[in-house]
């Protein structure tokens, strides 16, 4: 990847977290949201879709994971969503 494709992934996934900060203080810094972009290809690790990229974690926060670069992949949109009804229990 070059620069300015590494520039688009970090603005893409800045766009990517909607109402992050409502779900607590810690942040993801954004080199660490560039690293994993990149070490994932720049694409969606289920899909290999490379639109709509969030970064997601593995084990969820609520479940006791972390925001470690090990415990983070990329997702898009469409898989992360998918991911967490899979979590989210229904009544």
């Amino acid at each position: 990847l070059d620069l300015s494709e590494l520039a688009e992934f970090i603005e893409i996934a800045a766009l990517e977290r909607p109402g992050y900060e409502d779900r607590g203080p810690i942040r993801i810094p954004d080199s660490v949201r560039a690293a994993v972009i990149v070490r994932d290809g720049g694409r969606c690790r289920s899909c290999h879709s490379a639109v709509n990229l969030q970064i997601d974690h593995i084990i969820p926060r609520s479940k006791g994971g972390t925001s470690e670069e090990s415990n983070l992949q990329t997702l898009c949109r469409r898989c992360n969503r998918r991911k967490w009804k899979k979590l989210v229990p229904r009544f």
